[in-house]
């Protein structure tokens, strides 16, 4: 029985390893090539992924309000202001780190902030974008403040 446990023990280790695997893309913005790693990395502050972030500070969707979601995972959403008159529901996207050609992410860190680029790859259509269009935006962590920032949307932690 021991050497059953040793074995799967063995084994769970290893599919959890293999699954931990970085996953790395080279991104073709605007005619320069940009490396960019799927999702959240270990040093990427968990107060950006897996809760919305809206205009105004609001925690939900409303009439006013657009939001986004970034997972860690590297899936979310993204929602613009209401172009033309109307809003269209939340669009799917994934979204990478933008990092050096060594898979370390780029940020800056001027006074009170740490800043990241991040990349949107758009999973549908939405308004003008089309499936496979890119969107760069930065991601801003300001410690005073206690605040996160994507584009023009942000939430207080």
């Amino acid at each position: 029985m021991r050497n059953v446990f040793v074995a799967f023990s063995m084994f769970a280790s290893f599919c959890g390893s293999a699954m931990a695997e970085p996953i790395y893309k080279d991104l073709d913005y605007r005619g320069a090539v940009v490396k960019g790693h799927l999702g959240a990395t270990e040093d990427f502050p968990s107060e950006f992924t897996d809760k919305l972030i809206c205009e105004g500070g609001v925690s939900e969707r409303s009439s006013k309000n657009s939001c986004l979601q970034i997972n860690r995972d590297g899936s979310g959403t993204w929602e613009n202001d209401a172009w033309g008159g109307s809003r269209q529901p939340p669009a799917r996207i994934m979204w990478y780190l933008v990092t050096d050609q060594e898979g370390t992410p780029l940020r800056s860190s001027p006074e009170d902030r740490d800043i990241w680029q991040i990349i949107f790859e758009f999973q549908e259509n939405y308004y003008s974008d089309t499936p496979g269009s890119l969107y760069a935006v930065p991601a801003s962590y300001i410690s005073s403040a206690r605040r996160v920032v994507i584009h023009s949307k942000y939430r207080d932690f």
